[in-house]
């Protein structure tokens, strides 16, 4: 993406990447940009008063995460931002649904994140999917915070008994919206992995994950380990 009517000329020399959020059949070409730096933040700041930007748009470019419509069972792992790409997946995968045309049986999300209010990037998306599966029969969503530190300590303690609680009265999450409860700390890959792959047995399974390097290595070491001759886990990852 280039900023053509950036306010200096250095703002307008620069090209960012970023990764496309829409999904092919929404008819318009969406992105979501995380304020990280001076060209973020000026058009943070520029969007936010009003005003429209003129853009200029190079790609798009291919990404590993498109091969996932060759599978019927996907597990799709983000870590902040990197919700991006599944969102446009996800999107699609909506479409596909409503249209009766979609060969995926069942999806795993694995969300992560250090800060709460990141989850409502795509609430809208994660909301419509899960209203279509009440019963999380399609779409198995299951979101984590890493940011607030051990639950032990008293503060974080209580925030999490609260929201427990707001849980159980209403079966939604505080943070998310979403029908299903947020998870404290990071997933134990391996415990995840080992009932993933009862559940999948003999199925040929896609992974795709979107986050640091030391995620993607994770990942690809329990992918490894849980595939045989019988079920396979087939890995693919970006970094953002």
């Amino acid at each position: 993406v280039n900023w053509a009517d950036a306010p200096t000329r250095m703002l307008r020399a620069q090209w960012h990447p970023f990764t496309i959020s829409s999904a092919p059949l929404d008819g318009v070409v969406e992105v979501h940009i995380r304020t990280a730096g001076d060209w973020t933040r000026a058009l943070h700041e520029r969007v936010g008063s009003g005003e429209s930007v003129t853009v200029r748009l190079d790609g798009a470019y291919g990404a590993p995460v498109e091969g996932c419509f060759g599978y019927e069972n996907l597990v799709l792992v983000a870590a902040g931002i990197g919700i991006t790409p599944m969102a446009s997946v996800l999107r699609q995968i909506a479409r596909l649904r409503d249209a009766k045309q979609c060969r995926i049986k069942r999806v795993y999300l694995f969300w992560l994140n250090r800060d709460p209010s990141s989850f409502t990037w795509f609430e809208d998306v994660l909301v419509r999917l899960n209203e279509g599966d009440p019963n999380q029969r399609f779409l198995l969503t299951s979101v984590y915070l890493t940011g607030l530190g051990n639950h032990r300590e008293l503060y974080n303690f209580v925030l999490w008994r609260a929201w427990s609680a707001h849980f159980r009265k209403l079966g939604t999450c505080p943070f998310t919206g979403l029908n299903v409860p947020t998870h404290w700390g990071r997933p134990e890959w391996r415990e995840v992995f080992r009932a993933l792959k009862a559940q999948l047995h003999g199925e040929r399974v896609g992974v795709f994950c979107c986050g640091p390097p030391a995620l993607s290595d994770a990942l690809s070491d329990q992918c490894k380990q849980y595939s045989d001759r019988v079920t396979s886990f087939i890995f693919q990852k970006e970094h953002f």
